[in-house]
């Protein structure tokens, strides 16, 4: 018999055991087949059955697949983990008391929208070119864009800038 893997996706897994992020075609279970009566039981079953080759290229495709995903989620977690502190601090300078919420909101709108969506680099490139008819005195300026570009950019391990 030639060289036979049976295997089920992460599809077929039951749901308490998924683990977020896991691409539902990733394998989860796989075990060689050594006869055709056995190939032809867990075909029966669910399984999907291939030669080992092509079972070893699935598996690569879709190991760079997972790779991409846990990039991307890190990055979003990251950017979210950036507009937390944005937020945290524009309330401890007072930006409630000074009723600035709504300004500086709409002033950071493209910045916080790419930092939401784990696009960091978008996310450097719009801090460091903001207007300076969206900056202020107190919760946009360019010492604490730069601080936050450095945050991105040490996250990403890229060399900080000195300067917007």
């Amino acid at each position: 018999m030639q060289d036979i893997i049976a295997f089920k996706t992460y599809a077929m897994c039951p749901e308490e055991y998924r683990l977020p992020g896991v691409a539902l075609s990733f394998p989860w279970i796989e075990q060689a087949v050594r006869s055709d009566e056995e190939a032809a039981s867990l075909y029966a079953a669910g399984y999907t059955l291939m030669t080992r080759d092509q079972y070893e290229r699935y598996k690569r495709a879709n190991s760079i697949d997972l790779t991409v995903t846990a990039a991307v989620e890190e990055s979003i977690d990251f950017g979210w983990y950036v507009i937390r502190e944005f937020s945290k601090e524009n309330v401890l300078l007072g930006i409630t008391e000074l009723g600035m919420t709504g300004q500086v909101r709409e002033n950071t709108k493209e910045i916080i929208e790419a930092l939401s969506v784990g696009s960091l680099y978008e996310a450097i490139s719009k801090s460091k070119t903001i207007t300076d008819d969206k900056k202020d005195a107190i919760f946009i300026t360019d010492a604490r864009l730069l601080k936050y570009v450095n945050m991105v950019e040490d996250f990403l391990e890229i060399p900080r800038s000195d300067t917007l």
